[in-house]
């Protein structure tokens, strides 16, 4: 089957705007380690898998022939767009559907079809090499789980769900005698805010769904985003969520902690990274494909929350040029860089979280007008940003973007052999 730009929800999103209005740094290894690196992403196939790709340590290329597919034990499924259609592409309508703890030695994936999540190990010997250790974990009261993140301090995972039961859950792990135990902290999924309508299971988007969720590089907050309805009576905006951790419990708050901001002019606020001291505190780096990038400043000391921006805070809205669909974002600690994907162009762009202002841009050449990113992984150790996307085509590359450099380049775009890897795939982690 062949894709266009129309099969990408990024391009559904601008086609819902015209009827109705006309996602990490996480800590690497040392240069000094002996362990290979690979990049990660989940089939989201009805049998849930997570392909794994060398990376070629000398070049930060992609290996020929290395791909190796590990069942999660839990099942994928499929978003719907506005009119009910299955979604051909982003099929969970989501930023971040794997996660990784901070050594890089075991991962997390959603299974959105049974409203579960699963925990694999990597082999200290071949990061290609998976074994599920927890899972499929179920999700009390919650429905198609979307995307995962992990906090080490907190040994900690949260959830985000969009189905009929969506909000937030979290889990306590404990390893105990070699093996992984797994609480479930909440009975309930923390709720969306009331001014969202009920979701059904599977969703229709993008409006209403959840589109990530991270903890800050101090794990004292859980963030996560929202998509708005700018078409709605009256506009439901486009929401970041905040929810404390109780310094006492190392517990994430329940919905009474809940602080929202909808910052001015956003619609659908999607992919985003927690950038650390900056701002008198830290920045919500988020992309929303209505214009691009925004940049919210979040005090530590947060002196009003509610549905609009906490005073004292700066927010900076930069519109990206020519830009479709920019939904995914990738912070890159060494340079202070936001790089953001487009569902709908082979591109990727670079952005100042000081300035917000765009520093680079690179095309990817041999990819299609139209062949755009639906999630991306900054590689901190190597220099490197990897996009997943469909081809044409048919079947799924990634891309391989080099940003050592003052400008960045796209090196090679690599197409996914040998597994049941197709334009269902979902999530980008690099370890």
């Amino acid at each position: 089957m062949h894709l266009n730009s129309a099969h990408f929800l990024c391009f559904a999103l601008l086609s819902f705007l015209t009827e109705s209005v006309s996602a990490h740094p996480a800590k690497v290894f040392s240069h000094h380690t002996p362990r290979a690196r690979c990049v990660y992403f989940e089939t989201n196939n009805d049998i849930n898998s997570i392909v794994a790709i060398k990376i070629d340590g000398a070049t930060g290329s992609l290996v020929a022939g290395s791909e190796t597919e590990t069942h999660t034990g839990g099942t994928g499924a499929v978003a719907f767009d506005a009119a009910g259609q299955p979604l051909a592409a982003d099929t969970l309508v989501s930023q971040g559907a794997v996660a990784r703890n901070a050594k890089g030695d075991m991962l997390f994936v959603v299974n959105a079809g049974d409203s579960s999540f699963s925990v694999l190990t990597v082999s200290e010997e071949d990061c290609t090499v998976l074994k599920p250790i927890a899972g499929p974990i179920a999700i009390p009261s919650g429905d198609f789980p979307v995307a995962i993140t992990y906090s080490d301090k907190l040994k900690t995972a949260c959830v985000a769900m969009s189905g009929a039961r969506s909000g937030i859950s979290c889990f306590k792990l404990t390893t105990k005698g070699g093996s992984l135990e797994v609480q479930a902290l909440d009975s309930t999924p923390r709720p969306r805010p009331s001014y969202y309508p009920p979701q059904s299971t599977p969703p229709r988007g993008p409006s209403g769904t959840m589109s990530a969720l991270s903890f800050d590089s101090s794990s004292s907050a859980l963030y996560a985003t929202i998509k708005g309805n700018p078409g709605a009576t009256p506009p439901i905006p486009g929401t970041i969520l905040r929810y404390p951790v109780d310094k006492d419990t190392n517990r994430v708050g329940g919905p009474e902690t809940l602080q929202t901001f909808s910052p001015p002019n956003t619609a659908f606020i999607f992919g985003f990274d927690v950038v650390p001291g900056s701002h008198g505190g830290e920045t919500i780096a988020f992309t929303d494909p209505i214009f691009g990038a925004g940049f919210l400043g979040i005090p530590d000391q947060l002196q009003s929350a509610g549905p609009q921006v906490p005073t004292g805070s700066g927010f900076i809205r930069t519109e990206i040029p020519n830009q479709v669909a920019t939904c995914w974002s990738a912070f890159y600690a060494p340079t202070q860089t936001l790089w953001v994907a487009d569902g709908a162009r082979p591109v990727l762009v670079g952005l100042s979280v000081d300035s917000g202002a765009v520093v680079t841009q690179a095309t990817m050449d041999g990819a299609g007008t139209t062949e755009g990113s639906l999630d991306l992984a900054a590689d901190s150790n190597g220099g490197f940003v990897y996009s997943i996307g469909p081809a044409a085509v048919g079947g799924i590359v990634v891309n391989v973007w080099d940003i050592r450099g003052t400008a960045a380049q796209g090196v090679q775009r690599f197409r996914v052999t040998g597994t049941a890897a197709n334009a269902r795939s979902m999530g980008m982690v690099a370890v």
